[in-house]
């Protein structure tokens, strides 16, 4: 089977990790996917805050303490996805980009799972100044975040394909 259709159809959303980081050789590769997703009228209009370490300590703490729970399941890397509010489609370049960090990631046999509650964490009065003490330009909105690292558990089935989702017509 082709390579890119069998990362496809294998990728899964994981949340158990191993404790072992992934090199930064490989989250550059992954992010560098991201940024070739394609794009609204090729604005790129993402940006992506890669987090690791110390600084990844400091922000579960920080959504722990915002979102009253650890979203993150412990995964050595995570990545902040905002988009441009200014652009024309920020939340779908970003949504793009994200879905291109995670079959980039399942291909250099790192996991993945998109973890939404970035959009939760980055609301109201003070969030241009959260953001920004995250790297997070002014004016960008959240789209999403992408935790990565080593699983920690059994790679499991697709689940089944709903049926009736694709109409084909030909005339």
């Amino acid at each position: 089977m082709n390579e890119v259709l069998q990362t496809i159809y294998t990728r899964r959303s994981v949340r158990s990790y191993e404790a072992e980081p992934v090199p930064e050789a490989v989250l550059q590769e992954i992010v560098k996917a991201g940024i070739y997703a394609p794009s609204a009228m090729n604005q790129q209009s993402w940006h992506l805050t890669v987090l690791t370490r110390k600084a990844l300590e400091r922000y579960v703490a920080f959504a722990e303490k915002k979102a009253g729970r650890n979203a993150y399941h412990n995964a050595p890397a995570v990545v902040l996805v905002f988009g441009d509010s200014a652009a024309i489609e920020p939340v779908r370049d970003g949504t793009l980009a994200i879905s291109s960090m995670m079959l980039a990631a399942r291909s250099l046999g790192v996991s993945s799972c998109w973890i939404n509650i970035v959009n939760h964490i980055f609301t109201g009065p003070d969030t241009d100044a959260m953001a920004a003490e995250w790297g997070i330009p002014a004016g960008y909105r959240p789209v999403g975040s992408l935790e990565l690292g080593y699983s920690a558990e059994e790679a499991r089935e697709a689940a089944p394909r709903k049926d009736g989702t694709v109409t084909w017509l030909s005339e």
